[in-house]
C-alpha cells in the first residue's frame, strides 16, 4: 500500500472523533510547517481529497499549489495545478466542488486552462459548491471563466447547474445576462464541441483503467 493511501485511511479514521473546526485548526498548523520547508507539500492530500468540508479542502488545495512555489509562473507551480485538476478529473477528491472552486478562485491560467474540460462533469451539487467557494466576488478572470461556462450551458439542458452560475454572476455584478446574441451561440455550440470531445477522450481511456479510485499513483 501506498503511503499516501496509508495516510488517507489514517486521516479517514480520525474524522469521527474530530470535528472541522480541530481538523481546521491541525491543518493551519500543517500549513504553517509546509511553508517553512519542515514538511513536504504531500502531507496536505488527506486534507484536500479526504475530507468532504468546504474550508478545509479549499485551505488545503490552496496551499499545495501555491506554498512556496513563487514564482507562481513556475513548472513547479504549473504542475501542482494540473496534479490537483486531476484530483477532480479522476474523482480522487471526496469534495470535487470545492478543489475546482478553490483553483479557480486562484485566477491563475493554469488552472482555467486545466478545469476547461471538466466543467461538464461537474454534478450539480458540485457546481452549487464550486460556486459557493468562489464567493460573491470573483476575480476578473474567475468571472470570465463563469460567463464562458454559463454560454456552454445555453440550451437548457442542465438548469441547476446554470441557475448556480447565473446566482453568482449576478451577485458579482457583472454584466448584464444572457449575452448579446451576435456570436454567443456559435462559440457556446464551439465550447460544447470542446467538451464533449474531451468526455469522450476520458470516457474511451476510462474503459482500460482499474476500477479502484485509489490515488496511490502520482
Amino acid at each position: 500500500m501506498s503511503p499516501l493511501n496509508n495516510a488517507l485511511i489514517s486521516y479517514w479514521r480520525r474524522l469521527p472523533a474530530e470535528s472541522p473546526a480541530a481538523r481546521r485548526r491541525s491543518l493551519d498548523a500543517l500549513r504553517e510547517r509546509v511553508r517553512a520547508g519542515l514538511e513536504p507539500h504531500s502531507a496536505l492530500l488527506p486534507y484536500a481529497i479526504g475530507d468532504v468540508d468546504d474550508g478545509i479542502v479549499v485551505a488545503a488545495t490552496r496551499c499545495y499549489v501555491t506554498a512556496d512555489r513563487i514564482p507562481a509562473a513556475t513548472p513547479a507551480t504549473h504542475e501542482a495545478f494540473v496534479e490537483a485538476s486531476d484530483w477532480v478529473r479522476r474523482g480522487l477528491a471526496l469534495n470535487r466542488g470545492a478543489v475546482f472552486g478553490a483553483l479557480l478562485a486562484l485566477g491563475n491560467e493554469r488552472a482555467c486552462e486545466s478545469l476547461a474540460p471538466l466543467r461538464l462533469a461537474l454534478s450539480a451539487a458540485e457546481v452549487e459548491i464550486a460556486c459557493r467557494v468562489l464567493g460573491p466576488v470573483p476575480g476578473e478572470r474567475a468571472t470570465a471563466f463563469l460567463r464562458e461556462w454559463l454560454d456552454l450551458l445555453g440550451d437548457g439542458s442542465l438548469p441547476r447547474e446554470s441557475r448556480a452560475l447565473q446566482a453568482l454572476l449576478t451577485v458579482s455584478r457583472g454584466p448584464a445576462w444572457p449575452p448579446s446574441p451576435a456570436g454567443g451561440s456559435s462559440r457556446a455550440s464551439s465550447i460544447r464541441r470542446v467538451a464533449c470531445g474531451s468526455r469522450a477522450s476520458r470516457t474511451r481511456a476510462g474503459a482500460s483503467a482499474p476500477a479502484a479510485r485509489t490515488p496511490g499513483s502520482r
